[in-house]
């Protein structure tokens, strides 16, 4: 295939092997349909998430700017076969116009990460740390560089930051479960060496070695983990508090819980631990960093999306609707939604679910109206 998009890094496309010239505004109407990933994306709506300014009522006028960087693409992609170029970049018009990105899969290098990671999540031990492995090669850089600081960008971003933390931690314990925790911990050293400056990249690989080095006395048995699961590894050194994790347990089933407290007395610990002790209780199991309210919809789109409830350019109260109303599908029991580092119930109550169960850590102690 001629074309080649690139994602990883600073965003670019190749044609015929080159690296075509991508005007700024045109590099991000690429990349907003890019990230549709085979979906449409009507021409009012590419304007108002790849214009710069402030949002204006869109006319005929922001149409026909759209239509120009459209006209525009397909001549970078291929200035002497309009008709190819048509093919790759489709027009689908109804009551709207729409723009729909087609690639071959393997001609975008977002898609390929995406898919080896899937494919790994259900295929044998052998298998997935190849994929696995495949994936995190990839990863040469912090994806989407170059393009503005639009909300569909640092969605995207945050989206796949997550699905490769995801990709770390399952490596690592296929890589354990049949005795190839070095080789694990080779693939994560080419990772960081590719990207030395990514600070939570560091953490991540620091907790994820401290996880091979275990105390003789635990049991080293697998877990099976629930098919939608992003908990933080566990805690090597938590003293064992198997009274306060049964009571969390049975309030559970009563409502939502709030472990409260101040800093530093291991309230996140006891939300992770009771995450790993419980994991084969659960089909769903959530982990959420509440600190920052307005990150709470990115994540809970992470879940839909994860779930194939949505798609990856799904908006976020669409794809929070879509989490709400598949826990409401599910047996009562069946999903953990942990929000952790909350500042209050008035900025989490929003986010949270009618159905599945819910654990908080909060140093606020005002959630008597929320959480037992």
């Amino acid at each position: 295939a001629p074309w080649r998009f690139l994602g990883f890094g600073r965003f670019r496309v190749e044609v015929d092997g080159r690296l075509a010239r991508l005007p700024p505004i045109a590099a991000t109407v690429l990349a907003r349909l890019l990230l549709a990933r085979g979906g449409s994306v009507d021409a009012e709506q590419l304007y108002r998430d790849a214009w710069p300014g402030p949002e204006v009522a869109v006319k005929r006028d922001q149409r026909v700017a759209v239509h120009k960087r459209i006209a525009e693409l397909r001549s970078i992609f291929d200035p002497d076969s309009p008709a190819q170029a048509r093919a790759l970049l489709l027009t689908e018009r109804s009551a709207r116009t729409c723009y729909r990105l087609a690639p071959d899969a393997d001609q975008v290098d977002l898609y390929r990460f995406d898919d080896l990671v899937s494919w790994a999540d259900a295929t044998d031990n052998v298998t997935a740390i190849d994929l696995l492995a495949q994936a995190l090669a990839l990863w040469t850089q912090r994806p989407l560089g170059g393009l503005p600081d639009r909300p569909f960008v640092r969605a995207a971003v945050a989206r796949l930051v997550a699905r490769r933390d995801r990709a770390c931690r399952e490596l690592m314990v296929r890589c354990r479960t049949l005795g190839r925790w070095r080789e694990g911990l080779a693939v994560l050293d080419r990772l960081l060496a590719a990207q030395p400056d990514d600070a939570d990249l560091h953490r991540l690989i620091e907790q994820l070695r401290r996880e091979g080095v275990e105390p003789a006395d635990r049991p080293t048995a697998t877990i099976t983990l629930p098919p939608l699961w992003n908990v933080p590894l566990r805690m090597t050194d938590l003293v064992p508090r198997p009274g306060l994790i049964a009571r969390v347990r049975e309030q559970l089933a009563g409502g939502p819980v709030a472990l409260v407290g101040i800093p530093g007395v291991g309230k996140s610990r006891v939300a992770i631990e009771y995450a790993h002790q419980l994991a084969p209780c659960y089909r769903v199991t959530w982990w959420l960093d509440a600190q920052r309210a307005d990150r709470i919809g990115d994540q809970l789109r992470e879940l839909a999306t994860q779930a194939g409830l949505v798609g990856p350019a799904s908006d976020v109260p669409t794809a929070v609707a879509a989490v709400k109303r598949f826990l409401r599908t599910m047996p009562p029991g069946n999903a953990l939604l942990i929000y952790d580092n909350a500042v209050d119930a008035e900025q989490v109550r929003p986010w949270l679910p009618d159905s599945g169960q819910v654990l908080i850590t909060s140093r606020s102690p005002g959630w008597a109206e929320t959480a037992t």
